[in-house]
């Protein structure tokens, strides 16, 4: 079965988007009509995808990091419980919250009931499947044990999601105290470096060279500094 777009309007008039999985365009929208919709456009995910005209308009969203790791441990579960893989696939597409996993998902699903293997259904989306993730899928399916890689895939993407998000945490504290500072410094240099500089008009010596550098700095900041807030 092929999964496919469709825009429809319900009882009330509303339209309506969805993804459903069907036959034929023809059972897709005998399907919408059972649904007691009218309707509007009905088109192949895929094709809808790869349309040249739309895919220079609006580049279609692909898995984040953290669906591609839901979804990766959620199909190492199935499969490793003896689950058919365009099973395993359609069914985690049909459960999923978001719009870019069901279409990316039931696309996948389509080629792999046309026949292709799972490494080669997902070469067809690379913004969602990086290059080395397809790899390892294809020796997991050569070598007979695809549960097990994508299991540890799994784990490694966990991992690095949580390394990710510790980083993230550590930097937040030297990221604030940095644009604090910067800022002080930006006052420093407006407001009080000036001041100081006038009374050095009325002197006749000759400054060192680090007060020179924080005037000129003081100077060229306050006439440039809308363009560098811009």
């Amino acid at each position: 079965m092929a999964a496919f777009e469709y825009e429809a309007l319900d009882a009330a008039g509303k339209r309506t988007k969805g993804l459903l999985s069907a036959d034929s365009e023809a059972a897709a929208r005998k399907e919408l009509r059972r649904r007691r919709l009218a309707p509007l456009s009905v088109a192949r995910a895929s094709e809808r995808s790869e349309s040249g005209v739309l895919k220079a308009l609006v580049k279609p969203k692909g898995l984040s990091e953290e669906d591609l790791t839901g979804v990766t441990r959620q199909l190492a579960t199935l499969i490793d419980a003896g689950m058919p893989i365009e099973e395993a696939v359609g069914l985690i597409g049909g459960q999923a919250d978001k719009a870019p996993v069901e279409r990316v998902l039931m696309g996948v699903r389509e080629k792999v009931t046309e026949g292709e293997r799972l490494s080669e259904a997902m070469a067809a989306y690379p913004d969602s499947f990086p290059g080395v993730y397809r790899a390892m899928v294809a020796a997991g399916e050569g070598a007979g044990g695809l549960g097990r890689v994508l299991d540890r895939l799994a784990e490694y993407l966990e991992k690095a999601g949580a390394l990710k998000r510790r980083v993230g945490a550590a930097l937040i504290y030297p990221g604030v105290l940095g644009a604090v500072a910067l800022l002080v410094v930006c006052v420093l240099l407006v407001a009080i470096v000036p001041k100081i500089a006038e009374q050095f008009d009325t002197m006749n010596m000759t400054l060192p060279l680090l007060t020179r550098v924080m005037i000129t700095l003081s100077n060229g900041l306050q006439a440039s500094w809308p363009v560098l807030l811009l």
